[in-house]
């Protein structure tokens, strides 16, 4: 089985098209299609940028709502999902994020601590992210 047809890999792709989706202004703004993202989203979670920045869920919320059709040529993609670790019913995976703005692609390895629960759409809740920028090619 490819990582693309794993559940993780799955819920890492779907997710991105959200945002893709989400910032290009193809979705409807309302809670209900937001909730596909706030959803997974585990109530402690929190992100790292890669310029070291730490955002809580609470201000991602309200940062990735003020996003909407904010970026309408915007590309998003995903490459190279692997899973590093499985622990008990957390999972620990790597992923290329890709974003394509004016042509201009800029890419970021990211980290995300998984943990397993049925009642989301693809059995998993995101704990944790950490972002490091790709060099430039």
């Amino acid at each position: 089985m490819s990582e693309r047809e794993t559940d993780y890999g799955r819920e890492i792709i779907e997710l991105h098209e959200f945002f893709g989706r989400w910032f290009r202004g193809e979705l409807e703004n309302t809670d209900a299609v937001f909730a596909r993202f706030a959803d997974v989203i585990g109530d402690d979670f929190h992100i790292i940028a890669p310029d070291g920045t730490i955002t809580r869920r609470a201000d991602l919320m309200t940062g990735l709502r003020a996003g909407y059709q904010r970026q309408h040529d915007a590309k998003v993609w995903i490459e190279n999902i692997h899973l590093r670790q499985r622990v008990g019913t957390i999972r620990i995976v790597t992923y290329e994020e890709w974003i394509e703005r004016d042509g201009q692609p800029k890419g970021r390895v990211s980290t995300v601590v998984f943990q397993e629960n049925n009642a989301m759409p693809n059995g998993l809740q995101w704990l944790h992210v950490h972002e490091t920028w790709l060099p430039e090619a």
